[in-house]
C-alpha cells in the first residue's frame, strides 16, 4: 500500500524459522520464526519498519505464511496475517498463535490485534465447507471500518469501526471440466479486494 508519505509499504511474509514445526495445509513440515515484516520504500531505497512477525515456512523458506498484506490508514499502518487451515491447529506450531489469522495495528512500537480473523471462520463458517481460514487482503479507512478477503473461508468480511466483523459475500465452489473431460468442483480463493467510486467492492480470485 502507498502510504500519505507518498512511501510505498510491502508486506513480507517471512522465510519461517527454526521451529516449532508442524505439518502445514499443503502436507509437508512447516517451522514458526519470527522473521515476517513490512517494508518501506522511498526515493530509491528501502528500510524494515516492522520486524519479528509471526511466520511460518518449509523447508528453504518455501510455501511462507506470514503477513499478506499491509494497509494504512492515515498514520496507521495495519498488517493482515494468513494462515491457511483450521484455526483450531495455530497452536500447534506452538507460538505465533495471537497473531496468525489476526488483523493487526502498529501502536506504540509494538502490535496490537484488532481482530481474529480466522478465528471468525471457526465460530461462523462462512462458505460452511471445511474450516480453513488464510485472511489475504483487505482495505482500512480513517475510521477503522474496513473489507477483508479470506483465501481460506472464500468470503468477503466488513470490518466495523468496534472491530466487529460481518459476512459480506461467499464466493462457492463451481464446476470446471477437467483435462480428461470431467466435472470437478472449483475452489474460488480470494486472493484481492478494490473499492469502486460508488463504493462497491471488487475482488479478484486464483482458481
Amino acid at each position: 500500500d502507498f502510504g500519505a508519505d507518498g512511501a510505498l509499504y510491502i508486506a513480507e511474509s517471512g522465510v519461517g524459522g527454526e521451529g516449532p514445526c508442524a505439518m502445514g495445509p499443503e502436507g509437508n513440515e512447516e517451522c514458526f520464526g519470527e522473521s515476517g515484516g513490512v517494508t518501506r520504500v522511498a526515493e530509491g531505497s528501502q528500510e524494515r519498519v516492522l520486524d519479528g512477525l509471526a511466520s511460518r515456512a518449509a523447508e528453504g523458506g518455501s510455501n511462507a505464511t506470514g503477513p499478506n498484506d499491509v494497509a494504512l490508514a492515515g498514520d496507521i499502518l495495519y498488517v493482515l496475517m494468513g494462515f491457511g487451515g483450521d484455526p483450531a491447529t495455530r497452536v500447534d506450531l506452538g507460538a505465533g498463535e495471537d497473531q496468525f489469522g489476526h488483523l493487526l495495528r502498529a501502536e506504540d512500537g509494538g502490535m496490537t490485534s484488532v481482530v481474529d480473523v480466522a478465528g471468525y471462520e471457526t465460530e461462523n463458517n462462512p462458505d460452511t465447507m471445511a474450516l480453513d481460514a488464510n485472511p489475504f487482503s483487505l482495505i482500512m479507512q480513517d475510521d477503522g471500518s474496513g473489507a477483508i478477503v479470506d483465501a481460506g473461508m472464500n468470503a468477503l468480511l466488513l470490518l466495523g469501526q468496534g472491530g466487529e466483523l460481518s459476512t459480506l459475500a461467499v464466493f462457492p465452489n463451481e464446476m470446471a471440466t477437467a483435462p480428461d473431460g470431467s466435472e470437478i468442483p472449483m475452489n474460488a480463493v480470494p486472493t484481492g479486494v478494490a473499492t469502486a467510486e460508488d463504493g462497491s467492492y471488487y475482488v479478484g480470485q486464483l482458481t
